[in-house]
């Protein structure tokens, strides 16, 4: 229940009382009157009694509340036995009294005790009662100290032991809420200790003990944070399992002390390199069989992706030289027969004819670089004599620079262009969107943008390398909104420009 919920109901259970001492005052009225029989006067002062006592700030005035019961308890046994109506008069008086008073220390006494009870409330949704009942019964006789201050007209003394109350209430609920959330691994640790894995694998038991301890502070800055707390005490139990699994093999191999575990540690961070390049997280509570194992399966699954989409863009790669030889072999004819033709009369309308041939086959070279890649996949412009190839699928992990399998292809594409532009500077530019901070977003666009052209270079080592380089340009140059999802992944993009290609 949180602090907001709480107070509203505070707020309620006052209301109710106030209500309680219009009931009162309305029903104790007809004891006043002639018309009033002692009967109805009883019932009155017993309604009144009964709604006081179901509403919980009774216990702000328990003094008060038990001399009108004692009152009313003589009036309506007087009426029992037939005693004189004076006298039951006289006792029913006394109890209207008493409930009076009750009602006027509990109205003075709301502000006061407001957020004590809200504490006092929030100790049992904690079950601070059994799991720390010390905390619990210290923060009790604070508050009926409190009361008794209330009560007897001290409200400076009322304020400070309510003060300390609260904070012994919080207390109280801080540590049940620990228990409830730590208990298991602060356990699993004594446990651990007890079959003496503080000898064997100390620096994992250390680790177990120092994620316990991370989740006791996010509890103790947010007692509600119980979830990011558990969080952390299953970090803290997988570490004590793993630091029991070390023990056992080091009693099996006859180790003496910590030895086997730094070894089992060292071993384990060459296993976590291999598998973080494969995104990957392995789990050693069980041994290092199951990760490398897992390692293994990944490994031959990407190789065979691997040699699958190698193949693929070699046979792509082929097709793509043919047409760029036959190409240029019927360049060299359209050029050698524009040669010939100089010097004769008809040599400038000949070539005139033949230079619109040559714009042809430039144009429908361009033809083929745009209709080389769907929408989907790339989009190709033409800007300021420069052929921009803007490859809005090329795929990375994400806030990584690795180069996903499935966008081999189309690098296979690019590259069969950059094949027909040999002379040509070339740029390949990478931008992302604006989240994730500036020079993050610089470095990742760098990165990326040098993993393309490194791929690039190892599969055709015929590029020539002083004419093409990488650049990152980060969040500098959207061509998107970066305030919605659409621009966000429109603005992550590669670039590949082509300089001066007309």
């Amino acid at each position: 229940m949180t602090g907001k919920t709480q107070n509203s109901e505070m707020e309620y259970k006052f209301l109710n009382l106030r209500h309680l001492v219009v009931l009162f005052f309305f029903l104790g009225l007809p004891f006043f009157t002639s018309v009033a029989t002692t009967e109805d006067s009883l019932d009155a002062a017993e309604a009144t009694l009964l709604a006081l006592k179901e509403d919980r700030t009774a216990l702000l005035s328990p003094k008060n509340i038990a001399k009108a019961e004692k009152f009313f308890k003589r009036a309506r046994e007087g009426q029992f036995q037939n005693k004189k109506i004076e006298s039951i008069e006289s006792d029913l008086q006394k109890a209207n009294d008493a409930l009076s008073d009750a009602l006027r220390v509990i109205e003075t006494g709301k502000p006061i005790f407001e957020s004590v009870l809200i504490a006092r409330e929030d100790c049992d949704t904690a079950e601070a009662s059994i799991y720390s009942p010390e905390i619990l019964e210290k923060a009790e006789i604070e508050l009926n100290d409190a009361i008794s201050a209330l009560e007897s007209g001290k409200i400076e003394k009322a304020e400070q032991k309510v003060q300390e109350s609260d904070l012994l209430f919080r207390e109280a609920e801080l540590k049940a809420i620990k228990v409830t959330v730590t208990g298991s691994a602060r356990a699993a640790i004594d446990q651990a200790i007890v079959e003496e894995a503080m000898t064997f694998a100390p620096l994992t038991m250390q680790l177990a003990i120092n994620k316990t301890d991370e989740a006791d502070k996010i509890l103790e800055a947010d007692r509600d944070a119980k979830s990011e707390a558990t969080k952390k005490v299953e970090e803290a139990l997988f570490e004590v399992r793993h630091a029991l699994y070390i023990t056992g093999k080091a009693k099996e191999f006859g180790s003496l002390d910590d030895g086997y575990e730094k070894l089992f540690l060292e071993t384990e961070g060459y296993v976590d390199r291999i598998a973080l390049i494969l995104n990957y997280e392995p789990r050693y509570d069980h041994g290092l069989g199951d990760p490398i194992i897992e390692i293994g399966k990944t490994f031959s699954a990407t190789l065979d992706n691997l040699r699958s989409d190698n193949r693929r863009l070699s046979q792509v790669i082929s097709e793509r030289d043919q047409e760029i030889v036959e190409l240029q072999k019927q360049l060299k004819r359209k050029r050698q027969e524009l040669a010939a033709l100089k010097g004769t009369i008809d040599a400038e309308k000949d070539q005139k004819k033949r230079e619109e041939e040559i714009k042809q086959l430039e144009t429908e070279k361009f033809e083929r670089i745009y209709s080389a890649f769907d929408e989907e996949d790339a989009m190709v412009l033409l800007q300021d004599n420069n052929l921009i190839l803007r490859l809005s699928s090329l795929q990375f992990h994400s806030g990584k620079s690795t180069i996903q399998p499935e966008s081999f292809e189309i690098l296979g594409k690019v590259i069969s262009i950059l094949q027909e532009f040999p002379d040509h500077v070339v740029v390949i530019e990478g931008h992302t969107d604006s989240f994730g901070g500036g020079a993050t977003n610089q470095a990742l666009s760098e990165e990326r943008a040098k993993a393309v052209l490194e791929y690039i270079l190892s599969t055709n080592p015929a590029i020539n390398q002083a004419k093409i380089n990488s650049k990152g340009y980060g969040e500098s140059a959207p061509i998107a909104s970066n305030e919605t999802k659409e621009g966000r992944a429109a603005n992550r993009r590669i670039e590949v420009v082509i300089k001066n290609v007309k």
